[in-house]
């Protein structure tokens, strides 16, 4: 079958054209960076991160007050909203003489395809369209997280097991009190113990937060380049092509999606940090 013969195969599909069609449509810009300002940031000290996330483990804890919470469905809406646009447009462009424009499009592609120099162009754009996006993985919000705040973590987990082990090793040398569930260190000896380990650890909460927020600024800024470039067109790759168009729809969910990943980024930070002060023991 031909080139020509297939583009005339297809002109009964008016739904893939249509999707075609409104592919035409240059996705909006700037959902990342208009929703950044919403994503609440890394607590400051232990006593924030108990307020904001601490949940049962925090006498100050309020579920009505958490920031997490209160964006989760601001976040799904404007999923829904973003979805809502998707189906108006594809909607409106079925509504247009479909056929008409079908036929126009169709001939569009078949002038197109049946150059082999625009088809190889096509081809090579597409593939670097979808190379210039596959390098951004590593700048993403989650991904960029790991490298921003994964050694301060391993830094303060290390610091708090070893407090942990050596609050133990002191425990072992209490004198024994003996009740119904077993032996146990004597209380007067073991408070104090437990009360330095408490204070230690959270102590090492507190320099993991330092950490984190010296970090913050700077994942900051990343995250907002990050969202610049989703929404660039690199070099080399033709603006025309109706692949590209179709693929440059999706921006917007796109970046939505790196809004979530990065709420999800600053819930953990905090949550370790509280993680960190309630850890009872070395291996748990």
């Amino acid at each position: 079958m031909s080139m020509q013969a297939g583009f005339r195969a297809l002109r009964p599909h008016v739904g893939l054209l249509s999707i075609l069609l409104l592919a035409a449509v240059q996705a909006s810009a700037g959902v990342g960076n208009d929703w950044l300002p919403t994503v609440p940031p890394p607590p400051r000290n232990l006593d924030e991160a108990l307020g904001l996330c601490g949940g049962g483990d925090s006498k100050t804890y309020d579920s009505d007050k958490d920031p997490w919470r209160r964006l989760e469905p601001q976040l799904e809406a404007q999923d829904q909203k973003l979805q809502a646009a998707i189906k108006a447009k594809a909607g409106g462009v079925s509504q247009q003489a479909p056929q008409d424009m079908a036929a126009q499009m169709l001939s569009q592609m078949a002038d197109q395809m049946s150059d082999p120099n625009a088809v190889m162009a096509n081809m090579q754009s597409t593939q670097a369209y979808s190379q210039y996006q596959a390098s951004l993985g590593p700048a993403s919000p989650d991904q960029a997280a790991q490298a921003a705040f994964g050694p301060a973590y391993k830094a303060g987990l290390g610091k708090v097991n070893a407090i942990l082990k050596a609050r133990d090793a002191k425990l072992e040398k209490c004198p024994l009190q003996h009740g119904e569930a077993g032996d146990f260190p004597l209380q007067s000896c073991a408070d104090p113990i437990q009360a330095e380990a408490e204070l230690k650890k959270a102590a090492a909460a507190n320099a993991y937060l330092a950490e984190v927020n010296q970090a913050w600024p700077a994942y900051l800024s990343g995250v907002k380049d990050y969202f610049k470039k989703v929404e660039a067109l690199p070099p080399g790759v033709d603006a025309n092509n109706p692949q590209i168009k179709l693929t440059r729809q999706g921006i917007p969910g796109q970046e939505l999606d790196g809004i979530k990943k990065m709420a999800e980024v600053t819930h953990n930070l905090c949550s370790n940090a509280v993680g960190l002060k309630s850890k009872y023991g070395p291996d748990g």
